[in-house]
């Protein structure tokens, strides 16, 4: 194994070119996935930093108001954009 590990080290040594091109993309990708998961992290698995969940406020008057997107909801278009009546 150590062998293997000192051959591999040689033949990056001798095409400096393709070591940097494989550095830089490693990079790219390993950066590249900690923001994607860190962005899913506190968007969706993270619970909202409130002290009373209960207390928030839906926006739309069906359960599923706010799941399909755009301002119209069913065949009915019932659909408010505030919780409340204005």
């Amino acid at each position: 194994m150590l062998a293997d590990l000192r051959d591999a080290l040689r033949q990056l040594r001798k095409a400096p070119g393709f070591t940097t091109t494989v550095v830089i993309t490693l990079a790219l990708g390993i950066g590249a996935t900690t923001a994607i998961f860190t962005l899913v992290h506190q968007v969706m698995l993270k619970s909202l930093p409130v002290t009373k969940p209960d207390e928030l406020w839906r926006i739309g008057d069906k359960i599923r108001c706010c799941n399909w997107g755009g301002y119209t909801q069913g065949d009915d278009g019932d659909f408010a954009l505030f919780s409340w009546e204005a």
